[in-house]
């Protein structure tokens, strides 16, 4: 067995899998010491194994990978109530033809029994948080946290209150992946501790018909992380004209942005002209999403990758600009774009 010849197995991984046994698993966490990640996403695992697993091995484990089961309150359970003390990543998925009933738990709980969390995903989950006690309120929150993604094409229950809840100490957050949490505002964003976020995912993936969207914010965001910002993602976002050009150009930082790699405004109304400007500025752009943008000139939206095709969009979007102006670029180009 495998357990019987890799003592010094330190992952394994067991995805796509059918009947994974308790006894199976036992077998391998008691024989290796050093297994300290484990991923059974998208397999059958018999429905007592997990949270026995957890009970006599937990504390081995610094990473898990699971997908969504009937077991998932009673591994939540395992973990708030401190079976992996040393977890630093943590991953629940649901396929996304898979449905499940509303997951529910306490965060301040789930911070108490994680201190150690680096990463949390919650990938596509209709999860709700449960009311605070004060005992743990007053416990710290995920100090070492430096990666939340919630990305969902659900419904949500993500919302400024949660995510305040979730990243209230989180000072060394670099990712934070929101796609589809669409009751969370850009004010509540800003409001979290993070100094020095480099990944933001806003994104709407599913349908926005009965949706009620901030008109204007991305403004903010762009002030409140300029300086470290590397991938932004506001697609499907109802941001106004006004708004996002003046989230452009503080992202632009005077002419000079070797930061900022990737930007998505894919199904936004971003206009020509705040791209424009922001290509001008931003020398490290290798990923720009221009799906969709209604305010822009036909055969410019689409998907622009690599320096050349990066260029190729600044001199299409110039071109067009001299066809509005009859050749005479100079009349029409402010004094950020003529100092560039």
């Amino acid at each position: 067995m495998l357990s019987d010849h890799c003592p010094q197995l330190s992952s394994l991984t067991l995805s796509n899998c059918h009947e994974v046994t308790l006894d199976a698993l036992l077998s391998v966490t008691h024989n290796c010491p050093r297994l300290c990640s484990l991923n059974l996403q998208n397999s059958q695992v018999e429905s007592l194994a997990l949270p026995r697993v957890l009970d006599e091995c937990g504390s081995q484990l610094q990473h898990l990978f699971l997908t969504y089961s009937t077991m998932m309150k009673a591994v939540i359970s395992r973990l708030a109530g401190g079976s992996c003390p040393d977890l630093r990543v943590l991953e629940l998925n649901t396929e996304m033809k898979q449905g499940c009933d509303d997951l529910s738990f306490c965060i301040e709980s789930l911070q108490t029994g994680c201190p150690k969390l680096e990463v949390l995903r919650l990938l596509n989950l209709v999860w709700s948080s449960k009311s605070i006690s004060r005992r743990s309120e007053e416990n710290p929150g995920f100090t070492e946290l430096q990666e939340l993604c919630l990305a969902t094409s659900n419904y949500s229950f993500v919302s400024d209150t949660v995510c305040k809840r979730l990243l209230r100490d989180s000072t060394k957050l670099k990712m934070l992946d929101l796609r589809g949490c669409y009751r969370v505002t850009p004010q509540g964003i800003c409001d979290l501790p993070c100094t020095d976020l480099e990944r933001l995912y806003l994104g709407i993936y599913c349908s926005t018909k009965n949706l009620i969207l901030p008109g204007s914010g991305s403004a903010l965001l762009a002030t409140r992380w300029q300086h470290s910002l590397r991938e932004l993602d506001l697609a499907s976002q109802s941001f106004n004209e006004r708004d996002l050009t003046q989230a452009l150009h503080i992202l632009s930082r005077g002419g000079n942005n070797e930061t900022l790699q990737s930007l998505n405004v894919a199904g936004t109304k971003v206009t020509s002209s705040a791209i424009r400007n922001l290509l001008r500025s931003c020398q490290s752009l290798s990923h720009l999403d221009l799906s969709s943008c209604r305010c822009l000139p036909r055969g410019m939206k689409r998907v622009y990758r690599g320096e050349q095709d990066i260029h190729e969009c600044l001199n299409g979007l110039t071109e067009e600009l001299k066809k509005e102006l009859g050749g005479d670029e100079e009349l029409y180009l402010g004094p950020s774009e003529m100092d560039v």
